[in-house]
């Protein structure tokens, strides 16, 4: 069970400090409390009556920039060879490389050999950058 220290203010103006029991529930309490012993689970009053975020989960990953300028640098018949310009973002660890939906590569560098193609057929290929957070950028432009 994960725990996190939290301190809430409360509708009142008040501060209260408590632990969420994230993971699961706290013996007894039903829910999170706070040092006051009021439930976790209620959006205090005059908070506009939405829903809040769960603060037991991580912030959601930010996904890098984009790479651009995909080419097929060389098509012969039996592969097609692709380059792009890599994204800028540090925080890229690899390039998920699709044919229409489908994943065919996933590499380092921002370069990849596809493998075998039918000569006559029509491919279209997107990169997308991936995080070392798993976070996945939008796609580049097509390229056939």
């Amino acid at each position: 069970m994960m725990l996190r220290s939290t301190i809430a203010l409360l509708a009142a103006g008040t501060l209260a400090l408590g632990t969420l029991h994230c993971g699961g529930e706290s013996p007894g309490s039903g829910g999170a409390t706070s040092s006051t012993g009021a439930s976790g689970g209620a959006a205090p009053a005059g908070s506009g009556g939405g829903m809040a975020a769960d603060p037991c989960s991580p912030a959601p990953a930010k996904a890098p920039a984009a790479p651009s300028s995909l080419v097929a640098e060389s098509v012969t018949s039996y592969e097609v060879a692709l380059t792009w310009a890599p994204s800028l973002d540090p925080a890229v660890k690899h390039y998920r490389v699709l044919r229409g939906a489908a994943q065919v590569g996933l590499v380092d560098a921002p370069r990849f050999a596809h493998r075998p193609v039918v000569p006559g057929e029509t491919y279209v290929y997107t990169v997308t950058a991936l995080g070392a957070d798993g976070a996945e950028s939008l796609p580049t432009s097509e390229s056939a």
